[in-house]
């Protein structure tokens, strides 16, 4: 509900970047349930805003959604690939560790299976020790464990 109020307020940047948060949000749920349709549908409508406005906090997320959606659904590698790349790249600087590790994790299963074996440990490694700093196994950080990570 609160994605079609959203929608119907004057487009500024400040509507448009809670937009974002909102569909982003949603889509880290879906994900969460392996639901990649659904995850790629609430994001790829603020994909091209959040690259115009370089809102940096959600596209991570945005990338996330969009190459597991190719990897997962359309089983396309060379596109799904290139977009978890590119949700790897952001989430150190500013402090997402939970798109870090589903970003790792993923990668890491999916270069598995294109028998990919030193890359993918290299990833799934990663995914772990995120989760080992955080002292939770499931990867869901709290804000703590935000702060433990960043201390590191």
């Amino acid at each position: 509900m609160s994605i079609s109020c959203l929608e119907r307020l004057p487009k500024t940047e400040e509507i448009q970047k809670k937009i974002i948060d909102v569909r982003t949000t949603v889509a880290n749920y879906h994900l969460t349930l392996s639901h990649h349709v659904e995850a790629k549908d609430a994001v790829e409508p603020v994909m091209e805003p959040a690259l115009k406005l370089n809102y940096r906090k959600r596209l991570p997320g945005i990338y996330t959604a969009m190459g597991m959606h190719a990897l997962w659904v359309k089983e396309d590698f060379s596109s799904g690939i290139p977009y978890i790349n590119d949700a790897l790249r952001i989430p150190e600087e500013i402090g997402d560790f939970l798109s870090l590790w589903t970003a790792n994790y993923q990668l890491g299963v999916c270069l598995s299976f294109q028998c990919e074996f030193e890359r993918a440990l290299s990833h799934i490694e990663k995914s772990l020790d995120l989760s080992e700093l955080a002292d939770n196994t499931l990867a869901h950080f709290s804000e703590a464990d935000h702060k433990k990570m960043r201390a590191i």
